[in-house]
């Protein structure tokens, strides 16, 4: 009698013929596609969205980038660079990460936005084989829209699947399409929503694949309390951080709520209590050198937002309202979008998670009253008994999905003038965000609240996809078929956004000006400045700056031009000189900022400009080069010696806060001649002093001592010699204030008489 070996794959209810050689590799390939080929499926189907939905960027890669709904490119600009640069320090041709070469003489200047080291390491390969950065931006941009439907899909595949494998064969298929198709909705309404296509000029807002990658780590670690899934965990927490500091920061809060509802238990697991450990230790490890790279750059140069622009960036409950103007069902076909920037969530993103929130509480109460909800559901206990999702995860998820709504509102429900309001300034003041904003970390930095409503539509795509999958187990198989499809047909329709608007870019030295051939000539430390600088802070002009910054990629020369999410002060004055100053003036300020080379456009500059130029040739700039309307000069430092030290402060001045009544300003006159500029910073002329309050019985030691430290850079000029600090004050009384400063010609001493009010007031009377 032949016997035939058997072997059991996975399956142990179900043997195979055991093979030997080439056909049993073909078998295994084949059980193995059996087992992979919806997600294989779901990969494709994600493609062909990423490719049709951001459609003609696929035709264009290398040559043309999006602004999406900007109308210029001065943040793509600046984020081209961002690639690039990460890109130059990989390669090893720079040494110092976090000192970029925009903003000189300035330090830390790469923390004055996003670093974006993620996205240089996720493109490094284009990098080092030579490909421009042009093709990985659009790389980059589709890649971050397959890769957040991919994470959704497989976080809810995963809380969803439960023993979907059950039962006959012909069964287990139809649940597994039904499990597909509810993924692939989820997937679809979180990775392709309306915010994308709104922000699709923004690089690193596109990067939302993150935060379900770490979700899915943290639910399989939960199960598991394996290696393999906390380091999912890991790439996904990591990834968001160093791709977007924005999600990054956001993800923190939600996931400590994920901890503290579901991770405390693991705590008493000795295996999984060792993993914590050592998964804390990776993420903390991974982000000490971001953290102490931003921070170093926040404490130098005080990177913080005043409470009244984060309050101009909050949502409200309009804009929830408002259709979105990129749509093509609602601009194009029933033309009710809305120009004003909007937080609109989906009609059917809305409607799939009210219907999943209520089949959740109706899960979960027919479970609580003892078993199944009989005749009326003859299909809801077996959900319940085949997905776990409703009875451990679904109230967190509403939950998580109706605090990132309230935190999207940010500083939008304090009122400008709180006082006297009662409880509810109390209220306020607790409420969420602005605790976050009081004493976390980062989140003074942070300009625009409203960008937490993409975690809302997390939590309520996953609430979705629940709907779809419990629709389809009430539906009959027939009616069920036709349906599913089609609601996930009607959610791509919903969201397929116009087709997105390019501007070609250069993607080489050889597309520039000629003139950037005479840089790129230049000695590898000689310090740029290019004109006209931006006028008014228009978005043209601005748009201006940022193209300047990109340009500055295929020299790498250390310009003062710049564009980021915070701009020195001291570039503000440099603009006004040069709009407003005379030519002298001007060459002094060019001296102070150690600029050794000018380039004019010179069909951009208007009269005032050309003409300054034109007085300073030959007394104090040579012309050394001149292509196409570009010119291109040399500031002679040898024909005047400069003097960059501060001069001595003329007088001070001490006057009530805008910053809060337990405040008090300081301001420095300084003692400026005439067509003169003095630059100072936190790394150069750095300001420094000592304020010391003594009491009404003056003895030898002083009441309270204030060190104080101006963090900005100025330009000081004749007529803006003023450096305004705030201070710690004093309660409320008379002082003898005496100021020691240590900066400058020596250390120079000045007191006066100040009066603090209880209300914030200040009077002050120099002494003689």
């Amino acid at each position: 009698m032949d016997k035939t070996k058997s072997t059991v794959l996975e399956n142990p209810s179900r043997t195979y013929p055991k093979h030997t050689g080439k056909p049993e590799v073909l078998f295994r390939l084949w059980y193995w596609f059996g087992k992979v080929r919806l997600h294989l499926l779901a990969v494709l189907f994600f493609g062909l969205l990423t490719v049709g939905m951001t459609w003609p960027v696929a035709r264009h890669l290398n040559t043309h980038v999006t602004p999406g709904q900007q109308p210029v490119m001065t943040v793509p600009y600046l984020n081209l660079w961002t690639l690039a640069w990460n890109h130059r320090w990989l390669r090893g041709e720079t040494e110092n990460y976090w000192d970029a070469n925009l903003f000189y003489p300035h330090q830390k200047t790469l923390a004055y936005s996003e670093p974006q080291f993620g996205m240089g390491l996720l493109t490094a390969p284009l990098a080092f084989l030579g490909a421009n950065t042009i093709l990985a931006y659009n790389l980059l941009l589709m890649g971050f829209l397959w890769g957040a439907g991919m994470s959704v899909y497989g976080l809810c595949w995963y809380l969803f699947q439960g023993d979907a494998n059950g039962g006959s064969s012909a069964r287990g298929a139809s649940r597994k399409i039904c499990l597909w198709v509810a993924s692939a909705t989820a997937g679809v309404l979180y990775g392709f929503h309306f915010y994308i296509f709104l922000e699709m000029g923004v690089l690193q807002l596109l990067a939302t694949l993150f935060a379900p990658l770490s979700f899915l780590g943290l639910h399989r670690f939960v199960d598991s309390n394996k290696w393999r899934d906390a380091l999912i965990f890991c790439v996904g927490f990591l990834g968001a951080w160093y791709t977007c500091g924005y999600y990054g920061l956001f993800l923190s809060v939600f996931i400590l709520c994920f901890v503290l509802r579901f991770g405390y238990r693991k705590l008493l697991e000795k295996r999984a209590l060792m993993v914590s450990i050592g998964t804390a230790g990776i993420t903390i490890i991974g982000l000490v050198p971001l953290i102490l790279g931003m921070q170093s750059a926040k404490t130098a140069m005080s990177l913080s937002r005043p409470k009244f622009i984060v309050e101009n960036l909050s949502a409200v409950l309009g804009n929830y309202l408002k259709f979105p103007q990129n749509s093509w069902l609602y601009e194009k076909f029933l033309d009710v979008s809305s120009p004003d920037r909007g937080t609109f969530l989906g009609i059917l993103l809305i409607c799939l998670s009210v219907i999943g929130s209520i089949a959740i509480f109706r899960l979960r109460s027919s479970e609580k009253s003892g078993g199944l909800l009989g005749t009326r559901e003859p299909n809801s206990g077996a959900l319940q008994d085949r997905f776990g999702f409703p009875r451990r995860y679904g109230v967190f998820y509403i939950a998580m999905a109706g605090f990132a709504f309230w935190l999207s509102y940010g500083m939008a429900l304090i009122p400008s003038d709180a006082i006297g309001l009662g409880i509810y300034r109390f209220l306020v003041w607790i409420s969420p965000y602005n605790l976050l904003y009081q004493f976390v970390p980062g989140f003074t930095s942070i300009r625009s609240p409203y960008r937490f409503y993409i975690f809302s539509v997390l939590f309520l795509a996953v609430l979705s996809g629940w709907s779809v999958l419990w629709i389809s187990e009430r539906m009959r198989d027939r009616w069920g078929r036709v349906l599913i499809p089609l609601i996930l047909l009607a959610v791509v329709v919903e969201l397929w956004p116009l087709p997105a608007r390019l501007v070609r870019v250069p993607g080489s030295v050889r597309e520039l000006p000629e003139i950037y051939q005479e840089i790129k000539a230049l000695p590898r430390d000689a310090t740029l400045l290019e004109l006209p600088l931006s006028r008014g802070g228009s978005e043209i002009s601005l748009e201006t700056e940022s193209r300047f910054l990109y340009y500055s990629t295929f020299h790498w020369r250390p310009i003062v031009n710049g564009y980021s999410g915070f701009s020195p002060r001291a570039n503000m004055g440099l603009d006004q000189v040069i709009a407003h100053s005379e030519p002298e003036t001007l060459l002094s300020a060019l001296r102070a900022f150690g600029i050794e080379y000018v380039l004019t456009r010179e069909a951009a500059l208007n009269g005032a400009e050309k003409k300054k130029l034109q007085t300073l040739e030959g007394k104090g700039l040579v012309s050394v080069a001149v292509t196409d309307k570009n010119r291109l000069y040399k500031v002679d430092s040898n024909s005047v010696a400069f003097d960059a030290s501060l001069p001595s402060v003329a007088s001070l001045k001490f006057h009530e806060s805008k910053q809060s009544p337990a405040h008090v300003s300081l301001s420095l006159y300084y003692d400026i001649a005439e067509n003169e500029c003095k630059l100072t910073t936190p790394w150069m002329c750095r300001v420094e002093y000592d304020v010391m309050w003594y009491g009404e019985s003056e003895g030898s030691e002083p009441f309270f001592i204030s060190r104080a430290v101006y963090r900005n850079s100025h330009l000081l000029t004749k007529t803006s010699n003023a450096i305004e600090l705030d201070l710690n004050a004093p309660p409320p009384g008379t002082y003898r204030v005496v100021v020691q400063q240590h900066s400058g010609r020596g250390s120079v001493s000045m007191s006066g008489v100040c009066q603090v009010h209880e209300s914030g007031f200040v009077t002050f009377s120099p002494e003689v």
